[in-house]
């Protein structure tokens, strides 16, 4: 069974030492770094291999992770915002979604649902 690796960022002390016990308590799961600044962060999922990046924001920024994501396209980033009360997962994922027999109805059904999830 292949370990998860996990890179702790940016998180206040006290999140930080949370997040730690939680991970360290699985048998599947490694903290592989702790990185301090954001500019850091690239090449610290570049060096430890990292699977998971879990870091602490007070606002997220949409896109913030795009060119994160992009160099390494399997990585997570788990996003605990505010005082650790709520998160979000960020990942690279193209997928395809059937549409079935195409009409003209079909077809713009497809591009009101399309844009819909965009917003």
């Amino acid at each position: 069974m292949k370990r998860i690796r996990i890179l702790l960022s940016e998180m206040a002390p006290m999140l930080l030492d949370i997040v730690a016990n939680i991970v360290a308590a699985q048998p599947d799961m490694d903290i592989v770094e702790g990185v301090e600044s954001e500019t850091d962060l690239l090449k610290a999922v570049e060096f430890s291999d990292a699977d998971v990046v879990i870091l602490s924001r007070r606002t997220p920024v949409q896109g913030e992770f795009d060119g994160l994501l992009r160099s390494r396209s399997c990585l997570k980033v788990i996003e605990i915002e505010g005082e650790g009360r709520c998160g979000s997962l960020y990942e690279l994922r193209p997928h395809r979604v059937p549409l079935g027999e195409m009409s003209p109805a079909g077809l713009l059904d497809a591009i009101r649902i399309s844009v819909r999830h965009c917003t």
